[in-house]
């Protein structure tokens, strides 16, 4: 969650952004998120008279010359906590609370991360076996065999679809908050008379 202030004068846009991200955390806390889930980005400040690309003096806007800017990172495991608090930032806006624009559109840049994919890999792996053993089985029909043993199986290729279908495997976006995995095995079994 990103915050942003304007002044003419350093200490109180200093003094305006940690009152914005303290009242941002408080607000976390009352929708049920822990502090410990809170990372304070240290504030940045910057001077815009001292950037090299900036206008004559004459022509210079004294009331916003600093620009102050807060993050606060929250990682946590509680999905449902974090959507609802998102849900009711309007009340941030209500107490003069500004979150500055993010990827998208000016939203929280939440990113949502499968994390618990070796608890659920050995139910994909036996279902991508019974699948391929159903297949097997369907070959075997069509050739007047029947299946014997596995000869080898590999795991391949593991893949994590977002709502939309968009591949989120990558880690470069994972912004869907339904994801739906899918693990690729390859099999062989031997076909026997």
């Amino acid at each position: 969650l990103n915050l942003r202030r304007a002044d003419a004068n350093i200490a109180a846009v200093q003094g305006s952004i940690k009152k914005d991200r303290d009242q941002l955390i408080q607000f976390l806390i009352s929708q049920g998120l822990a502090e410990a889930d809170m990372e304070r980005v240290p504030i940045s400040t910057q001077d815009k008279q001292a950037n090299q690309f900036s206008v004559v003096p004459q022509q210079r806007d004294q009331s916003t010359r600093y620009v102050a800017s807060a993050t606060v990172v929250v990682r946590t495991a509680k999905v449902d906590v974090v959507r609802s608090a998102v849900g009711a930032m309007d009340q941030l806006l209500q107490a003069g609370v500004l979150l500055s624009a993010s990827r998208e559109e000016g939203k929280p840049s939440l990113v949502y991360r499968y994390t618990k994919f070796n608890e659920l890999r050995p139910a994909l792996i036996a279902d991508a076996t019974k699948n391929a053993r159903s297949s097997a089985e369907k070959f075997a029909t069509d050739s007047d065999k029947r299946v014997g043993p596995i000869r080898s199986a590999q795991q391949g290729l593991i893949q994590i679809f977002g709502e939309e279908g968009q591949d989120e495997a990558g880690g470069y976006v994972t912004t869907s908050f339904r994801k739906r995995i899918r693990i690729v095995n390859t099999i062989e079994f031997d076909l026997v008379d």
